[in-house]
């Protein structure tokens, strides 16, 4: 459910974006959610996460992935958890994700980057 409700939030910011997901929307909403569970697992380990958040950046190069994709991404989650858990959405854990999903905007922008430079050698 989640998911989905992240995925209404996003098109409604930007339904242009609907473009750069092929298939069924309940797959990749599928795909989100152990993005996250996977995300979260891996702050245990920092080096890891990065190195595979740049490698998932690289990948995204390749479908036109913008700045301002991340950055609309990061709302629509934010609003997303808003939606679900309310006044449980404390301050505290929205400036932790907030951080998160900056991380995880920079090393994947630093992937694509790379994949970028990559495809033009």
């Amino acid at each position: 459910m989640a998911g989905l409700i992240f995925f209404q939030r996003l098109f409604e910011l930007d339904l242009e974006l609907r473009s750069l997901f092929t298939g069924k929307i309940e797959d990749q909403a599928a795909l989100l959610m152990e993005y996250l569970a996977t995300t979260i697992a891996w702050l245990e380990h920092p080096g890891v996460i990065e190195r595979d958040l740049e490698e998932w950046g690289g990948r995204y190069s390749e479908h036109a992935t913008i700045t301002r994709h991340y950055d609309l991404a990061t709302r629509a989650l934010l609003d997303t958890f808003t939606a679900l858990l309310g006044a449980g959405f404390s301050e505290e854990a929205k400036v932790a994700w907030t951080s998160l999903c900056g991380e995880t905007r920079a090393a994947m922008l630093r992937g694509a980057k790379a994949g970028q430079n990559r495809s033009r050698t």
